[in-house]
């Protein structure tokens, strides 16, 4: 009988009693995803999110990296977080049409960008 126990960032010892191997559990994950958050949100974050949605399927193609937005705080345009993913394409066309980041569907954060690092998981 094999037990299974794995955590992201660490490498644990599976296996039954009579064999016993060491795995990496990022070794069962094809592709490697970067959770990022945006601290700011105005012309240069907004340029990198066109990019990011521009480049998609070149990241994903070229280097095996899909990029997850999972936070954007900005003190005028408002703070959303969403552990799955926020939609970038729906988040610049709210903005493009005068509304705000906290109109997004259910990921209104109510803190402010310091909580939202601090809370979020992130990687950059």
């Amino acid at each position: 009988m094999y037990h299974i126990a794995f955590y992201i960032k660490k490498t644990y010892i599976v296996g039954s009693e009579k064999e016993q191997v060491l795995i990496n559990p990022t070794a069962f994950f094809r592709r490697n995803i970067m959770r990022l958050l945006f601290i700011g949100f105005g012309t240069v974050g907004q340029g990198l999110a066109e990019l990011l949605i521009e480049k998609e399927k070149s990241l994903s193609e070229q280097y095996d990296i899909d990029i997850k937005v999972i936070g954007i705080s900005d003190k005028i345009k408002g703070c959303v977080h969403d552990p799955h993913g926020i939609n970038l394409k729906e988040a610049l066309e709210k903005l493009g049409s005068g509304g705000s980041l906290s109109e997004l569907q259910n990921i209104e954060y109510k803190g402010d960008a310091l909580d939202l690092i601090q809370d979020a998981d992130a990687d950059v």
